[in-house]
């Protein structure tokens, strides 16, 4: 008989595989790491999408107004656990193509079980105080902060 999936083991494993998939460009895989309905919560506002054809990603405007290029997940720490339920404090940051990093993002993410697919399904992640570059500050506040 195999073992349980251990969901620390899981939750982290989503957490990493998001930033992958974000990196890849790849949206089915987007919207295949995440559980739905899922909710993100950024500067006040709240976004939800109920089905994964609902959830995409603005690459094109990320590059055009942040000049992003790719993501790294600096730290994962398990805030708390449950069989089917992980909280994690991530720490995300985002670099220009030559590498400059331009922004560092914290968040709480809560990544869950269900019908035994481990997914992100909520996400509250802090606007960086500190960014470089005039481009940044003036993404629009609607933007997709995952990563």
């Amino acid at each position: 008989m195999d073992a349980a999936p251990d969901p620390i083991s899981e939750a982290t494993a989503v957490a990493s595989r998001f930033i992958e998939v974000f990196n890849a460009r790849d949206m089915q895989a987007n919207r295949d790491v995440l559980n739905y309905p899922s909710v993100m919560l950024v500067a006040g506002q709240f976004m939800t999408w109920d089905r994964p054809e609902d959830y995409s990603i603005p690459w094109d405007r990320l590059t055009e107004s942040q000049g992003w290029h790719h993501s790294t997940m600096d730290s994962i720490d398990v805030v708390q656990a449950g069989d089917d339920k992980v909280h994690l404090a991530v720490t995300f940051s985002r670099y220009h193509e030559d590498g400059v990093k331009y922004a560092t993002h914290h968040g709480l993410w809560v990544i869950t079980c269900v019908d035994g697919h481990w997914g992100i399904q909520c996400r509250s992640n802090f606007r960086p105080r500190r960014c470089t570059g005039a481009a940044f500050q003036d993404a629009p506040r609607h933007a997709p902060s995952g990563c």
